[in-house]
């Protein structure tokens, strides 16, 4: 996943022995993740599967021609619909919900932003890092609509929290430039419904089927509102996406494909 640090001697050494393939979390040429060999140790990749395919076009104009576009899908494990029990409801149900962390650059603005769009609506941001109180004044409309977490969220939780709630509004990553936000998995799988910033590859990977997208940060607030006031477009939308993601995006079938690649 990513560079983990390697450097290409070390795989030039494991190539006698094994395939090599590495799945991309993050652009090689953008990402600030602490490897100046992030792109030099994709030349000794048997395959490099990217989930955005602008990253895959840059990779073959370099060259790079053993490239995929590829998603791994969901994990029905920790993600999955059950019923909450009454406790659960009372403790952390809301029309919306948002987890995650924020940005000190402007990303964690574009976020905020994307955020304030629901400020007049039932939604709850559990809020993790450092970076929220930067931008939140900036938007004081979402000031008690935050709940601060003093550690991560883990996968159980955070599948009550989606069970809990309705609507996810899912941002899109700024590193991904056509892309999805794996969250868009994560929610469906869980049974709760995203409505989801648009970016290009929405039209592949959701291609035959509707799946709510929001165009332009002006139209977010009424798309959540037209699935909140009809519970039963609601429910239809999200089954239809998770008998969708289960025929086209199980992990077996993004393994598979991976694999038959090789």
């Amino acid at each position: 996943y990513n560079n983990e640090l390697f450097l290409p001697e070390t795989l030039q050494a494991m190539k006698s022995k094994t395939k090599i393939i590495f799945f991309l979390g993050d652009n090689p040429l953008y990402s600030s993740a602490g490897n100046d060999y992030n792109l030099a140790i994709l030349k000794e990749a048997h395959l490099i599967v990217c989930p955005d395919s602008y990253w895959k076009m840059q990779l073959l104009h370099m060259g790079f021609n053993n490239v995929i576009f590829g998603l791994l899908g969901y994990n029905s494990e920790t993600n999955f619909k059950y019923i909450p029990t009454s406790e659960e409801r009372k403790k952390y149900s809301s029309d919306l919900i948002f987890t995650g962390t924020n940005y000190p650059t402007a990303a964690g603005y574009k976020r905020t932003l994307f955020l304030s769009k629901y400020a007049d609506m039932d939604i709850k941001i559990y809020a993790h890092g450092r970076h929220w109180d930067k931008w939140i004044k900036h938007f004081p409309e979402l000031s008690d609509k935050i709940i601060y977490c003093h550690k991560r969220i883990n996968g159980g939780l955070l599948n009550t929290l989606l069970n809990c709630s309705k609507i996810y509004p899912v941002d899109a990553n700024p590193g991904l430039l056509n892309g999805l936000h794996i969250r868009i998995f994560d929610c469906i799988e869980s049974g709760i419904l995203p409505i989801v910033e648009y970016r290009k590859d929405i039209d592949t990977v959701f291609k035959d089927i509707n799946i709510p997208k929001i165009r332009h940060y002006g139209e977010a607030n009424k798309i959540a509102k037209i699935y909140l006031d009809d519970s039963l477009k609601r429910e239809k939308t999200i089954n239809a996406l998770r008998e969708y993601i289960h025929l086209h995006y199980t992990p077996q079938e993004g393994i598979g494909n991976i694999l038959n690649r090789l």
